[in-house]
């Protein structure tokens, strides 16, 4: 059991990608498995996991395995209220006093060092009663929802014990790794910096680029809080922003049958989220700005962390799996006799048609997914490994048990998707 007081062989922070979260969901069957969990594992490491008592506010898996769904915001919104109320008569939620693995859903750069139990913990009663009222508007809601679902997750997260009034609840996820000084420090961040949002929504407009041209001025003050919280001889292991075009909600707008290998389709479109066309040359240079970001997000950290430093190149390993633009690339399952692809996840009747690399919002991994990027890691570590693809498939419960309601659930989350919802989430 983890001591805040003690070190820790290994932690990790960040955001969604290393939380585990997958159908925009955190639950703790999705954090048993995430990516500093399966790295930790495969180097032998202890890891402290946040494995909840039950999901952050609602899983979207759970609803949708229960039957199909017309009006899936106020389903959201019951479920939500019920599940919080159950979070707030918890004297305690887990015997952990503290976890190694600090990722937090949703979170930007920033809430690296700002976020803490004691800014979240007294929101959310405020927030509980204006979820009950429902006097607003479908976008209010699911805004609030939003907030809850952070604020929930930031307090269990790093606060488990639920003491008030202590040096870890009020200690952000950087404070943390000062206060517990691990040996590995895991670090996955930035694209809640728009990213996620033009991926989900396909709005890869002139907000989204001044927010990502953005980046690489936090990414180096992130650095700063880096080198002066984790001890001198940690090592500090940092990953690249993904391609946007291997996002699978980015989608060609007709279903393709050739593929285009390095070139790109005539025109894509968000799968879920939104309805106007990308053409090529948008998401080209969406691309190109995304790399330039990592180059200099690179050049700069490295520049603090000097030798400390280990940069993963995700971007670049996103060829490797994409097989949305090439045939010849998928993540192959030998037991189930399947082939998974960064396409949107198809289900007809229950079974499983195409897709798979992620859940049920194209966005976050499954299993399988995770798995490989677990694999990324490790490379980038020095220390490759090949995990078992059969294992991960088997752990994942959505693709073991399909939601024969999910094209009813496609239509809905789109429709509220092109309103601009779930921004941030």
């Amino acid at each position: 059991m983890a001591k805040y007081s003690e070190p820790a062989a290994i932690m990790a922070i960040g955001d969604s990608l290393y939380q585990g979260v997958r159908s925009l969901s955190i639950a703790a069957d999705k954090a048993r498995h995430s990516v500093p969990a399966m790295v930790a594992a495969a180097l032998g490491l202890p890891m402290s996991l946040p494995l909840m008592p039950r999901p952050i506010l609602f899983d979207l898996e759970v609803i949708l395995g229960q039957g199909a769904l017309v009006h899936l915001i106020e389903a959201i919104r019951q479920v939500a209220l019920k599940n919080l109320d159950a979070w707030l008569k918890d004297p305690v939620w887990s015997t952990e006093e503290a976890f190694d693995n600090l990722a937090l859903g949703g979170a930007a750069i920033t809430n690296l060092s700002a976020d803490s139990f004691d800014a979240y913990w007294p929101t959310i009663p405020g927030l509980r009663d204006e979820l009950a009222a429902n006097h607003g508007s479908i976008t209010d809601v699911v805004t609030v929802i939003g907030k809850l679902w952070y604020a929930l997750n930031a307090c269990f997260v790093l606060n488990p014990s639920r003491r008030s009034g202590t040096a870890q609840s009020a200690a952000s996820p950087i404070a943390q790794v000062a206060a517990r000084k691990p040996a590995t420090l895991l670090v996955n961040i930035g694209s809640n910096e728009g990213l996620f949002d033009a991926g989900f929504t396909g709005s890869y407009d002139t907000a989204a680029k001044a927010s990502i041209a953005g980046i690489p001025d936090k990414m180096a003050a992130l650095a700063g809080d880096l080198a002066a919280a984790a001890p001198a001889d940690c090592r500090i292991v940092i990953n690249s922003l993904l391609r946007p075009r291997f996002i699978p909600n980015l989608y060609p707008r007709t279903d393709p049958d050739t593929f285009p290998g390095p070139d790109y389709y005539p025109s894509y479109i968000a799968y879920l989220g939104g309805a106007d066309s990308i053409p090529a040359a948008a998401l080209q240079a969406f691309d190109d700005q995304i790399a330039g970001v990592n180059a200099a997000s690179k050049e700069r950290m490295q520049a603090v962390l000097g030798a400390r430093m280990v940069w993963v190149d995700v971007y670049d390993a996103c060829d490797r799996f994409d097989g949305k633009h090439y045939a010849d690339r998928f993540v192959e399952i030998p037991s189930a006799g399947i082939r998974l692809r960064n396409q949107p996840l198809e289900i007809i009747f229950g079974h499983f048609n195409r897709g798979g690399i992620s859940g049920l919002d194209n966005m976050h991994p499954t299993v399988p997914g995770y798995a490989k990027l677990a694999e990324v890691v490790l490379a980038g570590m020095g220390s490759p490994q090949t995990l078992s693809i059969d294992d991960a498939y088997a752990a994942d419960t959505l693709l073991q048990d399909l939601p024969p309601s999910y094209p009813l659930f496609q239509l809905e989350i789109a429709l509220l998707g092109s309103l601009g919802l779930f921004k941030g989430i």
